[in-house]
């Protein structure tokens, strides 16, 4: 593509040496040439064959100065065009500008589906339709192959088996299979920031979680696979990479995020406009529709102590609990990725064929054993939830509020915890639905604290409460 536009800047006809003049001539030629030119957010995307391309800085610079050297006429005086450094880049920074090819939200609303060589997948609803390419369909990912004979009925026989010998045993395993299968055709298709989830791999080393990501990410294009994590989703560079991601995958989440905040969390995984920078680059506002999956043996802590249910919303786990380390004949993850390559255009089709299922419920299977972990995770993330379930009782009875904030920092110290300010605690309480009512001495809640000696987690010796 760089040597073709190169050729048609030497073949063409100057007029000027402006700035302006040559950007727009540039601009032209690529209009005149290309089915569809369009610069967004500070970056150029030519269109040709059923994929939108971006071209980066230093190749658009490149380009530029192939009318280094080039013959124009002033008046009646032949003049040859001599490019400067700083006239490389004014000519650079007024291209970015031309009206005529500027569109800063062209990728804002992208219709769902993916791109193969002789065609474009499309969705709509339950519905698969094989179309024609079209620069409407604004594709940035391309599968590198033609699109499977029976799209509507081939079924990937090698990777079900897969999955199957993944969840082996597990009570729940067509579940945890559909979940994956609705996860990865929605992030296929560019619209897993539609259903506002990231996925959790859950479970031991050993598990199988490393093998199930990467034979996941082979089947995307490898530019539209990253791998950003959440704790550095504060540093804008980690937000730029999800620009026209459209899976993002970590092979380890974080316990505790020093980094994103809750808000740009619920933000990225929810698609609503973030601000990134690329390096050395200008800030760019866009909306990411990449799906998350990450890997993690232990769950993590909310971050920046958001326990509200707008951050745990946006996580569904998978738990992966089989321990191939243990067993002795098993296959190796190159002989298991070598058999899934030759399946990789079914195992697409198969997944964008789910999606119709889950826009009409507006959300993931749901797996009984990912329910369990996930309200086991809340609890324990939450520490007022974490002491209401240890500490606490539902009773007829009311319970002074202020006896249950000293009751709530003693089991909260005792933990290696910094207790909440009363006035958050109260907040958190209310959330958590507890029955707040004035009395003449104070406040009580509609619950009992049990005694010390029946507290979970701990035990009772003399005045002091250790951890077992």
């Amino acid at each position: 593509m760089k040597q073709k536009i190169v050729e048609l800047i030497q073949s063409s006809e100057i007029e000027s040496n402006g700035e302006v003049a040559l950007a727009r001539s540039l601009s032209s030629l690529l209009r005149s040439n290309f089915e569809g030119v369009v610069v967004c957010q500070g970056t150029l995307y030519l269109y040709s064959s059923g994929l939108w391309s971006a071209v980066d800085k230093d190749e658009l610079m490149s380009v530029i100065s192939a009318f280094d050297g080039m013959p124009y006429i002033v008046g009646d005086k032949p003049k040859t065009l001599e490019l400067r450094h700083s006239h490389l880049v004014g000519i650079y920074r007024s291209f970015l500008v031309c009206r005529e090819i500027l569109d800063n939200n062209f990728f804002d609303a992208v219709p769902g589906g993916v791109s193969f060589l002789n065609g474009f997948v499309a969705v709509d609803g339950a519905k698969l339709s094989i179309e024609p390419h079209s620069p409407d369909q604004r594709a940035t990912m391309q599968i590198q192959e033609n699109i499977p004979a029976n799209p509507g009925k081939v079924i990937p026989e090698k990777f079900i088996a897969f999955l199957q010998d993944l969840f082996k045993d597990d009570e729940d395993a067509i579940e945890k299979i559909a979940l994956l299968r609705e996860f990865v055709g929605c992030c296929l298709a560019g619209m897993a920031s539609q259903l506002q989830r990231a996925l959790i791999l859950r479970g031991p080393g050993g598990n199988g979680k490393t093998v199930l990501i990467e034979a996941i990410s082979a089947l995307f294009d490898p530019k539209t696979v990253v791998s950003s994590s959440p704790s550095k989703w504060g540093q804008d560079y980690y937000v730029a990479m999800l620009r026209h991601a459209r899976i993002n995958v970590c092979s380890e989440l974080p316990v505790q995020s020093n980094g994103g905040s809750s808000e740009t969390i619920k933000q990225v995984i929810s698609g609503d406009y973030v601000t990134g920078r690329e390096i050395y680059g200008r800030p760019i506002s866009f909306r990411p529709s990449c799906g998350h999956i990450f890997a993690a043996n232990v769950l993590p802590s909310a971050v920046s102590g958001d326990y509200s249910a707008g951050f745990f919303r946006r996580w569904v786990i998978l738990e992966l609990k089989r321990e191939f380390t243990k067993e002795q004949e098993r296959k190796s993850p190159r002989e298991i990725k070598k058999e899934l390559e030759s399946e990789r255009g079914t195992i697409i089709l198969w997944a964008l064929r789910s999606i119709g299922k889950v826009l009409e419920r507006g959300e993931y299977t749901t797996p009984k054993s990912s329910a369990e972990v996930f309200d086991q995770w809340q609890v324990e993330t939450n520490p007022i939830a974490d002491f209401l379930e240890s500490c606490t009782m539902d009773s007829e009875t009311r319970e002074m509020l202020a006896f249950v904030y000293e009751s709530y920092c003693d089991f909260t110290r005792a933990g290696g915890r910094h207790p909440l300010s009363k006035p958050r605690f109260n907040a958190e309480m209310r959330q958590l639905k507890v029955d707040f009512k004035r009395v003449s001495t104070g406040y009580t809640v509609n619950l009992k604290v049990k005694p010390r000696v029946e507290w979970k987690d701990f035990t009772h010796s003399g005045n002091q409460f250790d951890i077992h």
